[in-house]
């Protein structure tokens, strides 16, 4: 892996203090990092709102940092963060990690956030270089939060958060973080009830059905688009994380008029709360 240039940096820029000139900064990157091909202008403003939660009233809680190289923004990551005290959404996921989780409930006493990933999106010129994993860890180590939930089509944006320390990471029913071959965890090969139950929930919010016979769920794909990803240059903890979901979504794409893609839960959860 190649190393980003040294004058990257990466600045916290929360959704509710955007400016219209900083969002319009954006509108290259969400084209270009999500390979989207929307010519009409409206589609484009859309596209640049949705990423920063402005399409939903999401906004006042959404955490942003982005990447910049001078005035360029390369990279942006953002994170809906849910509070048990002051958000409706986190108030429930918190009610319900009590009701079904009472353990880890009062191992997380004084710290109840769940950062839910909003978007995380890196310029094509500058994938490879290690600005994702960057990102991740930069939202992890200033959010300081003990549960951080997402979905995900794409094994870099899998590789990208597995570089998270201190953290196990589940992509679907399967861990894909890199643990040390012959240690505890890993000799065991069993999936900790917690993350299930964690998977059911945060489904739930979504309104979403999991399908047990990938792990995952599935989304439009006017949202994203249904490609299959090659997953041979990755661990091979994240080849077999991705290979049912591989074989759904070629199933999906055989049928006449598929308007679904598949995607997978990916939830970090702090290695003490686990131990």
């Amino acid at each position: 892996m190649s190393e980003l240039p040294r004058d990257t940096a990466i600045v916290h820029k929360p959704s509710a203090t955007l400016t219209v000139d900083e969002l319009l900064a954006t509108e290259s990157l969400i084209d270009r990092g999500y390979g989207y091909n929307v010519d009409d202008l409206d589609g484009r403003i859309d596209n640049v709102l949705t990423e920063y939660g402005f399409d939903d009233q999401t906004w006042p809680n959404v955490q942003n940092w982005f990447a910049l190289q001078g005035d360029r923004v390369i990279g942006s990551i953002g994170a809906n963060v849910l509070d048990e005290d002051t958000t409706d959404q986190g108030r429930h996921f918190w009610n319900e990690i009590r009701n079904r989780l009472p353990l880890l409930h009062r191992q997380t006493a004084g710290n109840r956030r769940l950062a839910k990933i909003w978007g995380a999106v890196v310029d094509p010129g500058y994938q490879g270089l290690g600005l994702g994993g960057e990102l991740y860890q930069t939202l992890a180590r200033e959010l300081n939060v003990p549960l951080i939930d997402g979905q995900t089509r794409t094994p870099s944006s899998v590789a990208s958060r597995c570089r998270i320390p201190g953290y196990r990471h589940f992509l679907g029913h399967r861990e894909v973080t890199n643990i040390p071959v012959g240690s505890r965890v890993h000799a065991s090969g069993v999936l900790p009830p917690e993350v299930a139950t964690i998977i059911e929930i945060t489904a739930r919010m979504r309104h979403a059905l999991v399908y047990q016979s990938f792990g995952g769920w599935t989304v439009g794909t006017d949202l994203l688009t249904p490609d299959i990803h090659d997953t041979r240059t990755f661990s091979p903890r994240i080849q077999n994380a991705f290979r049912k979901m591989q074989v759904y979504q070629s199933v999906l794409n055989r049928l006449p008029g598929n308007d679904q893609t598949a995607v997978l839960p990916l939830i970090s959860i702090r290695e003490e709360i686990l131990s």
